[in-house]
């Protein structure tokens, strides 16, 4: 009935793969809304000079500033799924602390299952009364077996002719994920809860900061 996710960086950059991993657990449903907010230091633009800053073009926070767009410094939303099960998401400086880079706890009416990152080794839990339990045995595929598959599939779906959306990454799955994203910044700007479809064509954020 609850899905909490964190991350330790912005929305865009890292909450988008908490998203995407959170609705690939529940078999990719619609949502229904989300309500969201978010803060960003008051960073200047220019520099001595009045020259433009750096905008961040790379993977580290540059005054505000990453991959060459604005983020913000932290971020919440609560999101309903068409199924009735809640999404919590915090990110940045709102993540809880200690917790790590991205982290998914799934809380059920029997128990809870808690992902404790991304790293490889053991990191899937299990609450049962109130402790946690590694989950022994769990299959630890490598990655770049993951990746290996994606091309398969897609070398396969070119060859057949099938649709896009027959692969897991096609266009269908990860647009559910990105309009639900642009939910949130919208939601995060004019302080209302957002249902789909979203009409704003702009990144959020960067209309918050008239740019």
């Amino acid at each position: 009935y609850l899905i909490r996710g964190t991350c330790a960086g912005d929305m865009a950059s890292d909450g988008t793969h908490l998203i995407d991993s959170i609705l690939f657990l529940v078999d990719d449903p619609s949502w229904s809304w989300t309500f969201a907010s978010g803060f960003r230091a008051d960073y200047p633009t220019m520099d001595s000079a009045g020259l433009r800053r750096d905008t961040g073009s790379g993977f580290d926070k540059v005054e505000g500033w990453r991959f060459g767009h604005p983020v913000e410094d932290g971020m919440f939303a609560v999101v309903e799924l068409e199924s009735r099960t809640r999404v919590e998401l915090l990110t940045g400086d709102l993540r809880s602390p200690g917790r790590p880079y991205h982290d998914v706890e799934v809380i059920g009416t029997e128990g809870a299952l808690w992902r404790s990152g991304d790293q490889p080794g053991p990191n899937l839990y299990r609450r049962s009364a109130d402790r946690w339990e590694l989950v022994e045995n769990v299959p630890n595929e490598p990655a770049t077996d993951r990746i290996a598959m994606s091309y398969k599939r897609l070398r396969e779906i070119a060859q057949e002719g099938a649709p896009v959306d027959d692969h897991p990454l096609g266009i269908g799955h990860a647009m559910l994920g990105f309009e639900l994203l642009m939910g949130i910044y919208e939601s995060a700007r004019i302080g209302a809860m957002i249902r789909p479809p979203v009409s704003q064509d702009r990144f959020p954020l960067a209309i918050e900061l008239g740019l």
